[in-house]
């Protein structure tokens, strides 16, 4: 489990088995606890009096930081499609993509098998509207590590996504990260073959 402190005092608390909790810092009581519908892998993300959960339930969940509510969600597949991942069921597109906020956007990843497809969001941080969506990342015919050999295999969102001025940096688990324009979703690059088996889920951005 990790903790994300917030400006009141609180922790907020995560785990495999979907739940979010609230804490207090200086005594570990509970203030609120929620269940999402799925793992919440990474930690989430705090803006303003909003709290940004992704989970293997294949959602992006905005919780209200002082209760708990769930203010908005949104789905990041396609459908509601499940499938078992490591004995339960979990969204087809899970969002393995931790969000990042960059100002009033909150951007997340869902989908980490490219050929059932990947989609990359930006969203209006206040109300959920969707900025922009790349869903073609995960088709692109891209030279692969091994060989120098091509697949039609793109981008597999799996870390902390990172936005660093007009770039946002996806990571793809043990590969590279690939870049986008943080303003339209455009893919920028995946350079995958160049650098071989260099890569990881950790991206820093400044």
């Amino acid at each position: 489990e990790v903790v994300v402190a917030d400006l009141e005092g609180s922790v907020h608390v995560f785990g495999a088995d979907g739940s979010v909790r609230a804490l207090r810092a200086d005594t570990g009581a509970q203030v609120w606890g929620t269940f999402t519908d799925g793992p919440v892998r990474f930690a989430p993300t705090l803006w303003r009096d909003r709290l940004f959960v992704a989970g293997d339930d294949g959602f992006l969940t905005c919780l209200a930081v002082g209760d708990g509510r769930v203010l908005w969600r949104r789905r990041g597949g396609p459908v509601d499609s499940l499938v078992l991942g490591n004995g339960r069921m979990i969204s087809r597109w899970l969002a393995r993509g931790g969000p990042a906020v960059v100002d009033d956007t909150v951007y997340f990843a869902a989908g980490i098998w490219p050929s059932e497809g990947i989609y990359l969001y930006a969203l209006d941080a206040g109300g959920g509207a969707v900025k922009w969506c790349n869903d073609t990342a995960g088709f692109a015919y891209t030279p692969q590590p091994h060989g120098g050999a091509n697949a039609r295999s793109g981008v597999s969102a799996n870390g902390y996504l990172a936005a660093a001025g007009d770039r946002l940096l996806v990571p793809t688990g043990r590969g590279v990260p690939a870049g986008f324009d943080a303003a339209t979703g455009k893919l920028l690059y995946f350079h995958l073959q160049r650098y071989g088996k260099t890569g990881g889920s950790a991206v820093v951005a400044e």
